[in-house]
C-alpha cells in the first residue's frame, strides 16, 4: 500500500511536468486590413490575385513540441478559370524580430520511423545561425501533413490545394508570430539569348497573416 501510495505521488507530478513541456501554445489570428478571420476564430483568409489563402495553427509533428510551429496552408481558387500558383517563399517573423525559413521536411525510413531533417535559421538577438534537430513524422500521415508545393501549381476552377509550412520557431517565447507568403506571377515571355529559349518575367505579390500567441 505504501510502495503504491509513493509510485502515485512520483509519478502523477512527472506526469503533469511532462504534459506542460510538451504542450504547444495555441495561435489566434490577428487583425490585419487585408484579411479576414473564419467563423470558428482559428483561420486567416486572404485573397489576392484570384487566389485565396488560408491559414491556421497546424499539427507539429511528434517529438518536436514546442519547438516547432506548423501551419495548414490551403490554396483555393474561386474563379471560373484555372490559374497558376507558383510560392517563392515562406518566411516566420516572430515577436523579437527572429526572422526563420520554412523547412522542408524531406523524409527517409528507418526501421518502422519516419524522419524530418533540420534547419537552418537566424536569429536576430544573438546574431548567429543556428540549426533544427531531427524530427519524428508519423508513418500514417496524411498528404495534408506534407510540405505546401513550392513549385508551380495549376489550380483548376473552383478547387484547392492543401499542405503545411514548417517552422524552427518557439512560439512559447514570443507574443506573436508573422507569416509572409510571397508568390509570383508570370507576366509575360520573351524571347531569350540564345535560340529556341524564353526570358520569363514574374512579379511579386505578398500575402500576410499575423497571428497572436495564447499560452
Amino acid at each position: 500500500m505504501k510502495k503504491q501510495r509513493f509510485l502515485t505521488v512520483v509519478i502523477l507530478p512527472m506526469a503533469c511536468f511532462i504534459g506542460q513541456g510538451c504542450a504547444t501554445p495555441k495561435l489566434r489570428p490577428a487583425p490585419l486590413p487585408d484579411a479576414r478571420t473564419s467563423g470558428d476564430g482559428f483561420v486567416q483568409v486572404v485573397e489576392k490575385e484570384g487566389i485565396v489563402l488560408e491559414v491556421s495553427q497546424g499539427r507539429n509533428p511528434p517529438g518536436s513540441g514546442s519547438e516547432m510551429v506548423t501551419f495548414d496552408v490551403v490554396a483555393y481558387n474561386p474563379g471560373p478559370e484555372e490559374v497558376e500558383l507558383l510560392i517563392d517563399r515562406a518566411v516566420l517573423i516572430d515577436g523579437m524580430g527572429n526572422q526563420y525559413q520554412s523547412m522542408m521536411v524531406q523524409e527517409f525510413r528507418s526501421g518502422t520511423s519516419v524522419w524530418a531533417t533540420g534547419s537552418i535559421f537566424y536569429e536576430r538577438h544573438s546574431g548567429g545561425f543556428g540549426t533544427t534537430i531531427p524530427i519524428a513524422v508519423p508513418e500514417n500521415a496524411s498528404f495534408t501533413d506534407r510540405n505546401f508545393p513550392t513549385t508551380a501549381v495549376a489550380i483548376l476552377p473552383r478547387s484547392q490545394i492543401r499542405g503545411c509550412f514548417f517552422f524552427p520557431c518557439r512560439i512559447k517565447n514570443t507574443t506573436y508570430v508573422r507569416l509572409l507568403i510571397t508568390r509570383l506571377i508570370r507576366e509575360k515571355d520573351e524571347p531569350g539569348s540564345t535560340p529556341n529559349t524564353l526570358r520569363v518575367t514574374y512579379r511579386k505579390v505578398n500575402y500576410e497573416f499575423e497571428f497572436d500567441v495564447v499560452k
